[in-house]
C-alpha cells in the first residue's frame, strides 16, 4: 500500500518561532485526524468490545453464579476522539539519514511495557537502540506472556509471573518499521514497538497530535504509521529550520485507507 497523505490549506506560511530549545535546531508538530463517518459500518470490527472468556475460581463464585463467564473488554486497534476526531497511538518519527545516532542512549532509564486488566501498556510506542525493555506482569491471572518477532532483532518469548521481577529484552539493532509484541495466551493483549537509534519520535495522544523536537535544520523524511491503517505517511518531506518550529498540514485518514 503506498503514503497517503491527505493536507489541508491550514499549514503556516512561515514557521513558528521555537520557544525553550536548542536555538541552533528546530522542530516540526502536526496532527491526524480522521474524517468520516464516526458509525461507518467499517469501523465496527477496530472498535468493538472483544468478548473474552474468563475462568473465575469456585472460591469466588457467590450466590450460584457459574465459574466461568463472558465479559467484554475494550477494542483499542483504533481509538479516535469523539469530539476533536484525534487518532490516538500513532507513531511518528524522522526516518531519514539526515539525523546523526543520539550518543546519550546510556542516559536513558527502561522503557515498561505492562500486561494489566487484559491489555499491554501502552499500545504504541518507541524504543532506542540499547534501551532495555522491561516486561511486567500485574495482571489477577498469575503470569504473562510476552512474544516479540522481529526482522532485525532477535525475538523472544517470555512468561513472567505476576508479583516477580521483571524481565528484559534489549534491541540491538533499528527496526524498519512498528512490529508487535503480543500475549500468546491471550491475543488480544498486544503493543507495537518501533526500534530507532535516535530521539526524534513521539506518539500520538488523544488529540492525535505529535511533535518531533531537536531535529538538525534542513530537509528531512518524515513517517507515520498506525496498526489500523499501515504507513499514513512515507518519506514526507519536511524541512527544519534552526530555532523554528514547522507545522505540518492536517493528515486526514478515511475508512477506505483502512489496512486490509
Amino acid at each position: 500500500m503506498g503514503p497517503f497523505v491527505v493536507l489541508t490549506a491550514l499549514s503556516l506560511a512561515f514557521p513558528a518561532p521555537e520557544i525553550g530549545s536548542d536555538p541552533d535546531r528546530g522542530s516540526a508538530s502536526g496532527r491526524v485526524i480522521f474524517e468520516g463517518d464516526l458509525t461507518d459500518p467499517a469501523l465496527k470490527p477496530l472498535q468493538a468490545d472483544i468478548d473474552i472468556f474468563e475462568r473465575v475460581p469456585l472460591r469466588v463464585a457467590v450466590n450460584g453464579a457459574k465459574p466461568n463467564r463472558i465479559r467484554s473488554i475494550p477494542n483499542e486497534a483504533l481509538i479516535i476522539d469523539k469530539q476533536g476526531r484525534g487518532v490516538r497511538n500513532v507513531i511518528a518519527w524522522i526516518g531519514s539519514k539526515t539525523v546523526k545516532v543520539a550518543p546519550d542512549v546510556a542516559k536513558l532509564p527502561p522503557l515498561e511495557l505492562t500486561a494489566r486488566n487484559d491489555r499491554f501498556s501502552p499500545r504504541a510506542f518507541v524504543l532506542r537502540v540499547g534501551q532495555p525493555l522491561h516486561l511486567v506482569s500485574d495482571d489477577l491471572e498469575g503470569a504473562a506472556n510476552f512474544q516479540g518477532e522481529f526482522l532485525a532483532n532477535d525475538a523472544f518469548n517470555m512468561l513472567v509471573p505476576n508479583g516477580t521481577p521483571s524481565k528484559a529484552w534489549t534491541p540491538k539493532t533499528t527496526e524498519k518499521l512498528p512490529l508487535r509484541i503480543r500475549n500468546n495466551i491471550c491475543p488480544w493483549e498486544m503493543s507495537w514497538c518501533l526500534v530507532l537509534d535516535h530521539p526524534h519520535s513521539d506518539v500520538t495522544g488523544t488529540d492525535g497530535s505529535f511533535r518531533l523536537k531537536n531535529l538538525p535544520p534542513g530537509e528531512h523524511e518524515l513517517w507515520l504509521w498506525h496498526e489500523s491503517f499501515g504507513y499514513v505517511a512515507k518519506k514526507h518531506k519536511i524541512t527544519v529550520t534552526a530555532g523554528r518550529s514547522e507545522v505540518i498540514p492536517t493528515i486526514k485518514l478515511t475508512v477506505d485507507k483502512i489496512a486490509r
